[in-house]
């Protein structure tokens, strides 16, 4: 990889994604090519049981920028996605799935509409890209969150952040029992801004079984009480 600190880096959970990273890789290096951006991707490979990791080999082989991390026992999507955080120094740092539910080509949108140093860009998403029943409970869920962090309940885990916050996310994320990194990183920006863009039904059966959203919903109501009573010490 290169020495000099890169425009974008892109960080990517992966588990059981053999069927997506081909191409994700494509459209993302077509996309900071024909921007003329300098990046890096940092794949984190949660202990998937596919051919992920070997795939994310062969891809970082081929591309410089590409950068694997691979865990040897799966933590879960939020840890994985701290493993990337840690590594990433590009000046404006982005978060996204690896199963193109997300259209990279926002990318672009996020990075054009930032408009500070301290400031995180989050998509919102539009369209019914999952049961009905997951977009009601999940909407109960980010409403509670909203008012705990102000995050808007349609925005997800697809978001860039300026490199000056990074740090106050890693440290924050490093010393929750439960981080929940896209919590995080609307605490610790001092504005939120979106951009709106429609999302696609996955590729195939999601990774989230109702145990694990049940989980994952337990975990983000922690996180974002923990930010909210760290903000309230802080204020003393």
């Amino acid at each position: 990889m290169s020495t000099s600190a890169p425009t974008i880096s892109v960080v990517i959970p992966v588990y059981n994604n053999q069927n997506t990273l081909v191409e994700l890789t494509k459209q993302l290096t077509g996309l900071f090519s024909q921007h003329n951006l300098s990046f890096q991707i940092i794949y984190v490979n949660d202990a998937s049981k596919d051919q992920s990791a070997a795939l994310l080999k062969k891809l970082q082989h081929e591309n410089e920028q590409i950068a694997c991390i691979y865990h040897e026992i799966n933590r879960g999507q939020h840890l994985a996605i701290l493993s990337g955080l840690k590594y990433a120094n590009g000046d404006y740092v982005v978060v996204m799935d690896a199963d193109l539910q997300d259209n990279p080509l926002h990318i672009y949108d996020m990075y054009k509409s930032i408009s500070s140093e301290n400031e995180a860009v989050f998509i919102l998403r539009r369209g019914i890209y999952q049961s009905k029943m997951r977009m009601f409970t999940s909407w109960g869920i980010k409403s509670i969150v909203r008012n705990l962090v102000g995050l808007h309940h349609k925005a997800g885990s697809f978001f860039l952040m300026s490199q000056s916050i990074l740090q106050n996310v890693v440290n924050l994320a490093s010393n929750c029992k439960y981080p929940y990194i896209t919590i995080i990183a609307a605490h610790c920006a001092g504005h939120i801004s979106y951009v709106a863009a429609n999302r696609s039904k996955p590729l195939g059966d999601s990774n989230y079984t109702f145990k694990k959203r049940l989980s994952a919903a337990y975990k983000a109501l922690y996180c974002a009480v923990y930010c909210k009573t760290i903000a309230k010490s802080i204020r003393g």
